[in-house]
């Protein structure tokens, strides 16, 4: 049997030599036929078209404002557009692989272009943006070979991710002001570029920026600039000519170049805001390093690998420390973080082996995947209430902790995050938890009491206990949830479970459980484990060990 090709035509109507689809008042040029066996869209334009602002079809007139996704997509022979005012958007591939077009200009009622637009318009040599242009789309001139230059309207506030990557015979580079960032890669490869000044407008530089651009010699860049992305400059004549040693880019760190000398210290220079992904990755020669006030964001993996990184003190004006930003320094015996720090991001104190204490400050929501990992000398962490969640990973192999206090507002501890801590003999679970997935205690083989302050059971994977002794393990839950905790899975394993205040006591915090020795405080708590200002003048409570009613 033949498999014949399915066509379908996507046009309302054909005036002029040009296609379209009508919606209310307003016309959108689009495509002729596409063939949905092989995929591809029929060659229907060539030569020289001109886009008229209205168009009459039916009685009606609409106006043309919009060019569609794809409408010229692989329209080898077409040679040239002309585009009305009326226009106000171009689609996504709306001119891909126009290999014949050589200019195009794009009026200043259009505001959005979309993703690859013009990408692999080989012969685009003249391209000019209108004034009212405000979103670029990624890779929209992707490998347009022969642009040649390109100026970018103040009115565009991003240029997205690739825009003009390949753009090799870009020389001429101009960004106006009121651009405040520039995408990933958006520029790679543009290996004619010799010189950039970017606008005091700019904020944001991403990854692999220019990387690639084997010519750019002279880069400006504005104190304005507060965020660099990882290689935004490899591979360019300016770094190449740069010194050994730590080089800046604006007001950011951007990376140490050349071999770095055993025992080096270093001090950032004052007015640095951030310190770029990967800057000192895998500097193994640096023991301590000063960083200053002004510094607000350390980037992803920028000390990771500093093995002999033993002193860092990071000042109280970060906000931000990326993943796996300390991952791997191995003689790290300590750090605090700072107060503006949120979140605690993935992997960011990843295999700190000599890591013992970390000071996390109220104000931080989420503990990441990974960040903690593999810690194997950490013994001490305290969690502010403000942390919500404890991700995947988070405490794997932190195999020299032996209590562990998760407070009360966290509400879901992650798959495997505390696995494998080999040492931990006692556990305080939140009263708010409602989620524990697979193997968040697994492999804790010293495990002893777990203190689950939760009335309701919270939602627990099968094997969250995987590998533990819970069936020689005490669980204490509130009192009236002991027969929930019975019939529930893992839970049901405990060896025993015995409801909080029959033969312990609640304290070590607002959320955690005392020692013995700690019995004669005369501290009351409720029964969620809840430290009490004052003793309550109805109900039941926990006062050294033991339950009291007050009718």
């Amino acid at each position: 049997m033949t498999l014949l090709p399915v066509v379908a035509n996507a046009y309302d109507a054909y005036i002029g030599g040009v296609f379209y689809d009508f919606s209310e008042d307003e016309a959108t040029v689009t495509f002729s036929d596409y063939d949905e066996y092989t995929a591809t869209f029929s060659p229907a334009y060539r030569g020289n078209v001109v886009v008229p602002a209205s168009v009459t079809f039916g009685g009606k007139t609409y106006s043309v404002t919009g060019i569609g996704s794809c409408a010229f997509t692989d329209c080898t022979d077409l040679t040239s557009v002309t585009l009305p005012e009326s226009v106000t958007n171009i689609g996504e591939q709306a001119f891909y692989g126009c290999e014949s077009l050589t200019s195009i200009n794009i009026p200043s009622s259009v505001t959005s272009i979309g993703s690859y637009a013009f990408a692999t318009c080989k012969g685009l040599t003249t391209v000019v943006l209108g004034d009212g242009l405000t979103s670029i789309g990624g890779r929209a001139f992707y490998d347009c070979s022969s642009l040649a230059d390109i100026t970018i309207p103040g009115s565009v506030k991003s240029i997205s991710d690739n825009a003009f990557n390949g753009c090799t015979s870009l020389a001429s580079l101009t960004i106006k002001d009121g651009v405040t960032s520039i995408g990933n890669a958006t520029f790679g490869g543009c290996t004619s570029l010799t010189s950039v000044t970017l606008p005091t407008s700019m904020t944001d530089i991403g990854d692999a920026t220019f990387g690639g651009c084997t010519s750019l010699a002279a880069v400006t860049i504005p104190k304005s600039v507060i965020s660099v992305g990882v290689s935004a400059f490899s591979g360019t004549a300016w770094f190449d000519k740069q010194p050994q040693g730590v080089v800046y880019a604006g007001s950011v760190a951007y990376k140490y170049k050349g071999d770095m000398l055993e025992d080096t210290d270093i001090s950032i220079k004052d007015g640095t805001v951030q310190i770029v992904g990967y800057a000192f990755c895998d500097c193994a020669g640096l023991v301590s390093i000063t960083i200053p006030e002004s510094v607000t964001r350390i980037s992803m993996r920028a000390f990771s690998g500093c093995n002999n990184l033993a002193s860092i003190t990071l000042p109280k004006s970060v906000t931000t420390i990326g993943s796996y930003a300390f991952s791997g320094c191995r003689s790290l015996t300590s750090i605090t973080i700072p107060n503006g720090v949120t979140n605690i991001s993935d992997g960011v104190f990843n295999a700190c082996t000599s890591l013992t204490s970390v000071i996390i400050p109220d104000g931080v929501k989420s503990i990441g995947e990974e960040s903690f990992s593999d810690c194997t000398s950490l013994t001490s962490v305290t969690l502010p209430e403000s942390v919500t969640s404890i991700s995947s990973f988070a405490f794997f192999g932190c195999k020299g902790m032996t209590s562990f206090i998760i407070p009360n507002n966290v509400t879901s501890i992650g798959f495997a995050a505390f696995s494998t801590c080999s040492s931990l003999e006692t556990v305080t679970i939140s009263n708010s938890i409602k989620q524990i997935d697979k193997g968040a205690f697994a492999a804790c083989s010293c495990l002893k009491d777990v203190f689950c302050l939760a009335e309701d059971v919270p939602s627990t994977r099968n094997n969250a206990f995987e590998d533990s002794p819970i069936t020689v393990a005490t669980l204490y839950v509130p009192e009236g949830s002991v027969g929930k905790y019975q019939k529930s899975s893992p839970w049901s394993r405990f060896g025993n479970i015995k409801a909080i205040g029959d033969d312990t006591v609640i304290g070590g915090g607002e959320t955690g459980i005392t020692s013995p020795a700690e019995k004669k405080t005369g501290a009351t708590y409720d029964l969620q484990g809840r430290k009490l200002s004052d003793k309550p003048a109805r109900g039941i409570y926990i006062e050294n060990g033991k339950k009291k009613v007050m009718k």
